[in-house]
């Protein structure tokens, strides 16, 4: 019997290195993984024998998407992306729509606090940890990148923007509260709009100060745009002689290239910490507070602030016990991927062989 594991990939830099390392676990398993570009993917599940998709969203595109699968025979499985910078359950469930508790088969969840989210609503779930993370603690695949970027960018600091509610990948302020709409973010009887107008007014806060602070320091920067963000806004702005705007660039040799990182609520700022970076969140509201770089970063009010602390941050390596009690980005010294390569193995047991 052949068995199937498919891995839909959206964002090939964010998701692709965690998922091959997944596909290296089941394979050693007896599993053929198959990838493919998620449109395509999941436009073809028709046509592909039944097995298991692996799915990184809950959102209500994707609800269509489990229910063509479904309905062809796949069982299902969601490995939550969003959740691994989260630390707002409110945040975290607007990620998923209701219905998903019937269309998913398995949530591998990231640690206590997540699953036991999940499980409040209604699904199956394992704790297995997120596979990201396991290249966060083991990054030496990454060193030679690293090198090669601290040899042509200097001593610089990292600043990871992240302010797609007012500078949009998708054209217009307009467009992004529609594709929100559309994802299930916000609903359309309009008890959403103070989290909107929360997230907008975070948005611009973030870039005034990802500005104020480009302007008072006067070392190397190095700003990588949001994937979600237009990043032209970025490369065509009359920046200081000392930045450069990198793009579609894997975040982790960039971290661990950086003498220190500036976010304001990125995830990378977690994934900073946890590499044993210095990270510094920017910036002081209620908004900002739901994501988990503020939590575990070093923190400034304001950019203008942020450039006097970056030249003193200290390094060090994230607090494991407030990662395992809280979020558990870890839970113990088997990699995540090999946990959930064990779970998706057995998850692709239930599925028919062949065709229907």
């Amino acid at each position: 019997m052949t068995r199937y594991l498919y891995m839909a990939i959206e964002n090939r830099v964010r998701e692709l290195p965690s998922r091959l390392l997944i596909a290296d676990h089941a394979a050693r398993k007896g599993v053929t993984v198959v990838f493919g570009n998620q449109w395509l993917l999941n436009e073809n599940l028709d046509r592909l024998p039944p097995g298991v998709v692996l799915f990184k969203g809950a959102n209500l595109p994707q609800l269509n998407n489990m229910a063509r699968a479904k309905s062809r025979g796949h069982a299902t499985a969601l490995i939550d992306e969003e959740a691994l910078g989260i630390c707002d359950a409110d945040l975290l469930r607007r990620s998923i729509s209701p219905g998903a508790e019937h269309l998913v088969d398995l949530v591998l969840t990231q640690g206590p606090w997540q699953d036991a989210l999940m499980t409040g609503y209604g699904f199956k779930t394992r704790q297995t940890g997120n596979p990201r993370v396991d290249l966060l603690l083991d990054p030496s695949a990454y060193t030679a990148q690293a090198d090669a970027i601290r040899a042509d960018y200097g001593d610089f600091v990292l600043v990871n923007t992240n302010s797609a509610g007012i500078n949009s990948a998708w054209g217009s302020q307009s467009a992004y509260r529609s594709v929100l709409a559309n994802v299930g973010w916000m609903r359309a009887d309009g008890t959403d709009e103070e989290m909107y107008r929360e997230h907008i007014a975070a948005d611009r806060l973030a870039v005034a100060n990802v500005s104020a602070f480009i302007r008072a320091y006067s070392g190397p920067i190095v700003l990588r745009p949001h994937p979600a963000e237009r990043a032209d806004s970025w490369t065509r702005a009359d920046l200081p002689e000392n930045v450069t705007v990198v793009t579609d660039t894997d975040p982790i040799p960039w971290l661990l290239a950086a003498k220190a990182v500036v976010v304001t609520g990125c995830t990378t700022g977690v994934e900073a910490t946890i590499l044993g970076v210095p990270a510094l969140d920017v910036g002081d509201s209620r908004f900002l507070q739901r994501y988990l770089a503020s939590q575990v970063c070093w923190r400034a009010p304001d950019g203008t602030r942020a450039a006097e602390i970056v030249p003193d941050l200290n390094g060090g390596s994230a607090d494991r016990d407030f990662f395992r009690d809280r979020w558990s980005a870890w839970i113990n010294d088997t990699p995540a991927a090999e946990r959930v390569a064990v779970e998706l193995s057995a998850l692709t047991n239930a599925t028919p062989e062949g065709l229907p």
